[in-house]
This record gives structure tokens, C-alpha cells and sequence, in this order.
């Protein structure tokens, strides 16, 4: 038997969210999860998903602890009783070395923290944000569930659990708890993801997926875009995928009116597969993603959008949060605002307009090259086998 085969794991990978769902959070897993299995680990991935046309492309054999049955107090019972159970169950019967926690019911991590020791496996945790009240409604389940994650963060983790966290905030945050820690920002596979821009080379093309919530700031998108004169907004466009124009409205803090006088500068596309938005973003000249610099949950989540965005060569207009610095350079693979007001983001939109073709496939190409040299999966998986067999 050879050392490859004495270091590899039985990885438990368990989650409340719905994997394979095509979310950023099914893309960290999924990325995290073949990342080990190069490495000769085996991973078992536990969620409340359930596989349909949203469904992550070549996702992975996972076991789903939701069950099929409608009504909200069958789902409490779900949520809070069942996932508890299959989870200690699948414990017992599998005999992990490794239980690696995206996030669950607080609960279930409390119970994997009595188990750990008398099963032996280590525990570890994903960690890949820290909410902000801001995000947060003014009700009392919203203010409930507020407490329950920071009391995930400050009090629940014990010290022996090992920590995978996607931004040197959260890695830093958990050296000072004297956790042992490794960094992995938001990954892709860049060679999964073509690199074939079809682009216009008369007018620009800005791609925005997804709902912004409270996380991505839209007002000032929707003011920047009201902000061009006629000209300009006649040579730009910006295509959101998934989300309507109601609902870009109620984000955004605006009225369906001011989203409607934009006109065919700003366009709307259903909910899509993700292989369908990865093709919407390979002919797209940019991306664009607006957030708080001062909000904590802003530097210590990194956005999978980037990543994404960059492996189909689409340059990413954006302020500068999370560890984006390290990564992102003005005028090179991104247009860097300068703050979250709208007319900051007006500018860069000009600074856009006034490229040539020439200059805009410049940044194609490096955009590319910044995904591959540090945002694929497989430039983290020797680190990540040497962590968990740490």
C-alpha cells in the first residue's frame, strides 16, 4: 500500500442548503467535494436538495435528508428533527474520518460535537460568511435567525475544528480562536468552463445573475444606468438573469417605474440553468457587482460570481471587496468603482463605453488567465489533502 492510499479519507460533506441546486453554495461544494475526491479521499454529501433541471451540471452522488412531503410544520419537523437524525444515523453506519460542515441546524452541530469524540472523526466547518444585522428584516424570526448564526460563529465551534475559510477575514477571525485554518476563495473549473466570447463589437453587454437580496447594491446600479445621456444608453445593455423586474424593484428600494424607464437598457431573463448563465456571461463584455466596503458580511463572504465571471473571460465591473484587491486590477481584468454611489458607478460605465474592441478583448483574455492562475479548484486540492490529513 502506498502513501496515497494511507492518507485518504472517508469525508462526511453535510449541509442544510440544496445542493445540487445551482447556487453558490452547491458551486463551493461541489468544488470543495471534487477537490478531495482527485485526491483519493471518498466524499459523502448529505443535503436537503433534490435533483431537477436546476441542477448543477455533472453534480456528484448525494444523499437527500429532505423528504418529499408539502405543509410547513412537515418541513419544521424536517428541518429540525429528520436531518438530525439521518445525519447521527449515517455517523454510526459510515464511520467517517472527517465531518466537514457547511452549515446546519444548530442542533445538528451540537450533536456532531458531542459524537466527535466518541466516534473519532474530526470535525471541521466551511466557512464561507458572517451575516450582518443589515441583511437582516426588522422581524422577530429575522432578528431570531441573526442570533442563532452569530451564535454559530462566536460560541458553538470549538477549537478543534478545522476551518476552511473562503476569506483571509474569516481565516483570521478563527487564528485568533486558535483554530487551525485554511484559505480557499471562491473556486471554479476553469476547464469546464469555455473560454469563446461572442461579443458585439459595437455596443457593450453587462450580465448581472441572480437576485440581488440585500447582499449586492442594485439602486445604484439602476441610478448609474439612469444617469447616461441618450446616447450612451443606446450602445449599453444590462441583462439580469433570474430575477423579475418586480423583483429587482423591492431590492433595489425603488419603484417599478424607475426600473420600467430604463427601457430596453435594462433586460430581464428567467431562472436558468447553470450552464445556461455560464453562456450568457461568455457573451457578455462585463459583470457587474456592487457592495458595502464597511458591512462586515461584504469582507468576510467572497462572491462566486467573480470567479465565474473571469473563467469566461468577462471582466468584472466592481468596488473592491472581501480579498477582490489581491485579485482584481483596474483596467486589466476588471473596472474597479471607486465607491458605492451611483454616480462611481456612472463612471466606470464610461470608462466602458470609451474602450475599443481591441482593448475590451485585451481584457477578455485576462480575465481568463486570472481565473486559471488563481480561482480553479485543482490549485487547492494538495493543500486541502495535507489539511485534512493534518
Amino acid at each position: 500500500m502506498n502513501d496515497f492510499q494511507l492518507c485518504s479519507k472517508k469525508v462526511m460533506y453535510i449541509t442544510e442548503t440544496k445542493y445540487p441546486n445551482s447556487d453558490a453554495m452547491s458551486v463551493r461544494m461541489h468544488m470543495i467535494a471534487k477537490a478531495l475526491i482527485e485526491m483519493g479521499n471518498t466524499v459523502d454529501i448529505y443535503s436537503r436538495g433534490q435533483k431537477n433541471e436546476n441542477s448543477l451540471n455533472e453534480a456528484l452522488p448525494f444523499t437527500s435528508l429532505c423528504t418529499q412531503k408539502q405543509g410547513k410544520i412537515t418541513k419544521l419537523i424536517d428541518y429540525y428533527i429528520y436531518f438530525k437524525k439521518k445525519i447521527i444515523k449515517n455517523i454510526k453506519e459510515k464511520k467517517p474520518d472527517i465531518v466537514l460542515v457547511y452549515y446546519t441546524p444548530t442542533s445538528v452541530l451540537k450533536k456532531l460535537i458531542k459524537l466527535q469524540k466518541k466516534y473519532g472523526f474530526v470535525l471541521m466547518h466551511d466557512c464561507v460568511e458572517w451575516y450582518s444585522k443589515e441583511q437582516f428584516y426588522p422581524s422577530l424570526y429575522s432578528k431570531l435567525a441573526y442570533c442563532k448564526r452569530e451564535k454559530w460563529m462566536r460560541k458553538l465551534l470549538p477549537e478543534n475544528a478545522g476551518i476552511i475559510a473562503i476569506s483571509r477575514y474569516l481565516e483570521s477571525y478563527f487564528l485568533k480562536c486558535k483554530n487551525r485554518c485554511m484559505y480557499i476563495p471562491a473556486i471554479c473549473d476553469t476547464q469546464a468552463i469555455s473560454f469563446e466570447k461572442d461579443t458585439n463589437e459595437d455596443k457593450i453587454e453587462i450580465v448581472y445573475a441572480g437576485a440581488p437580496g440585500k447582499k449586492d447594491y442594485f439602486r445604484e446600479i439602476i441610478y448609474a444606468l439612469k444617469m447616461l445621456n441618450p446616447q450612451e444608453k443606446e450602445k449599453i445593455t444590462l441583462r439580469v438573469i433570474g430575477a423579475t423586474p418586480q423583483r429587482i424593484a423591492q431590492d433595489a428600494q425603488v419603484s417599478e417605474k424607475e426600473v420600467e424607464e430604463l427601457g430596453e437598457v435594462l433586460q430581464f431573463l428567467p431562472r436558468m440553468s447553470h450552464q445556461e448563465v455560464l453562456k450568457y456571461l461568455a457573451k457578455a463584455d462585463f459583470t457587474i457587482l456592487i457592495r458595502p466596503v464597511h458591512l462586515r458580511y461584504a469582507q468576510a463572504g467572497f462572491p462566486t460570481k467573480v470567479p465565474e465571471s473571469l473563467a469566461t473571460g468577462t471582466p468584472v465591473i466592481c468596488n473592491l471587496t472581501s480579498d477582490l484587491g489581491r485579485y482584481l486590477q483596474n483596467g486589466k481584468n476588471a473596472l474597479i468603482v471607486e465607491s458605492c454611489r451611483a454616480e462611481s458607478v456612472c463612471e466606470a460605465l464610461r470608462k466602458a463605453l470609451k474602450m475599443s474592441f481591441a482593448e475590451r478583448q485585451q481584457m477578455y483574455d485576462n480575465a481568463r488567465k486570472t481565473a486559471e492562475q488563481f480561482f480553479d479548484y485543482r490549485l487547492y486540492k494538495q493543500e486541502l489533502n495535507s489539511f485534512i490529513n493534518n
